[in-house]
């Protein structure tokens, strides 16, 4: 069976770190999150080939960079 995929995109060490630590604790080890601090990056993710996440968690309240 295929690991779960998230995306998470958060400017915000602590929602960051809250996300990624629900995941974990709901699906155990087997969960791969995919972390980006702002929205250029995980665009390019998506640019690149990146895999199809299962879940996206994304802050829309985001400072443009």
């Amino acid at each position: 069976m295929k690991r779960p995929l998230y995306l998470l995109v958060d400017d915000g060490p602590i929602n960051k770190m809250s996300n990624e630590r629900m995941l974990k604790k709901h699906h155990g080890e087997d969960v791969t999150c995919e972390v980006y601090l702002d929205g250029k990056p995980a665009i390019e993710y998506f640019q690149n080939g990146g895999e199809k996440p299962n879940l996206i968690f994304l802050d829309i309240n985001m400072p443009e960079s």
